[in-house]
């Protein structure tokens, strides 16, 4: 991200992540998400982390461990494994490489009686106020120059209603990018994150309960259609394509899920759903991504030359399962990271991709 300007929202660049990112360990095929661990993620370009959490106390909140978990399941056979060392392996990335950030996404999981206000106190007094430098915890998205060298939370859990005798409605604090309005399953959905500056800021996709493997060209086709929607944004760049000094908010993150499993049948497990799903992503984005067929230089009667639609052409945060598995393992990563092109030639950034 060190040759993207510092004014680019977010929410304008094409992000790609990962699926229940901690679980690349030896683990039910079920459960198991992912073929390389967080620090491999991230060293290939994965800037987008989703994990799931269980307090290990369910009630004691000077206690901070905190498990990986999926769905039910802890995500290793072989003993539990915590979030500690996850957050550490994003610090040392992001002091190695102060020009990026890292969004992640924080979830309360499992079978354990803790509440998402529980896992709110424990995050919040062992994990983000000690290290709060590193963190960007405002709930609206961010530019880029504000975020350099922090992770991002995106909230999927509660926080502590509370109330006082001045304000006796009580009321949310606005911790983090508010994501707790997401809605299962979804095929669409435009939810807002109680911000200030955008009545929407969340798009997403996540059309995640595979009933039958012959129902993965229904889910290529949401997948497909959500980067469409993202490709046809012309985001509002300060600056460039808005004023600079009173720009036009960011336009919502879009979120786009490959992922899509179902415990009770194999042929839809993780890695067989991703290795279909993300093939057809790939092909879209080679092949049809933000382009249409047009007459421009076709001659009479021809077929004519492909030509990019309207909007900036990116692909928002692509969210992927079983990323670097084989050769050609990174290339969706990578093909994700080259649809910056479009915005970046707005502003100059041409270079960064060259």
């Amino acid at each position: 991200m060190a040759g993207i300007p510092d004014m680019m929202p977010l929410s304008a660049l094409s992000i790609p992540g990962t699926h229940n990112s901690h679980t690349h360990y030896r683990a039910l095929p079920s459960v198991r998400c992912q073929h390389v661990d967080v620090k491999t993620q991230l060293d290939n370009g994965i800037r987008f982390l989703d994990i799931r959490l269980q307090p290990v106390h369910a009630t004691d909140t000077t206690k901070k461990d905190l498990y990986l978990v999926h769905g039910a399941f802890p995500v290793s056979l072989t003993g539990p494994k915590y979030f500690e060392p996850v957050l550490e392996t994003c610090y040392d990335f992001l002091v190695a490489h102060p020009s990026e950030t890292i969004l992640i996404s924080l979830k309360r999981e499992g079978i354990g009686n803790a509440t998402d206000e529980h896992l709110a106190h424990i995050l919040d007094k062992h994990y983000i106020t000690p290290h709060s430098s590193k963190w960007y915890t405002a709930p609206w998205t961010p530019y880029l120059g504000a975020v350099r060298g922090k992770l991002i939370l995106l909230r999927r859990y509660n926080t502590t209603v509370t109330a006082s005798p001045a304000t006796p409605t009580p009321t949310k604090p606005t911790t983090g990018i508010d994501a707790t309005a997401w809605p299962h399953n979804a095929t669409h959905a435009l939810f807002p994150s109680h911000a200030p500056t955008s009545s929407t800021q969340l798009c997403l996709q996540d059309a995640c309960d595979l009933q039958h493997p012959t129902l993965l060209p229904t889910k290529i086709a949401h997948c497909t259609a959500h980067l469409a929607r993202a490709a046809s944004l012309t985001h509002p760049i300060p600056g460039a394509t808005t004023d600079a000094t009173n720009p036009v908010p960011p336009a919502p993150l879009h979120l786009n899920f490959l992922s899509a499993s179902n415990f009770w049948n194999k042929r839809c497990w993780p890695g067989s759903v991703a290795r279909v799903v993300n093939r057809s992503a790939e092909e879209w984005v080679c092949g049809a991504h933000h382009l249409e067929e047009g007459a421009e230089g076709g001659g009479s009667g021809g077929r004519g030359k492909r030509r990019r639609k309207e909007g900036d052409g990116g692909t928002g945060i692509v969210v992927m399962d079983w990323v670097g598995e084989g050769a050609g393992g990174w290339d969706l990563v990578r093909l994700i990271v080259g649809c910056n092109m479009g915005v970046l030639g707005k502003v100059g950034g041409e270079e960064w991709w060259w």
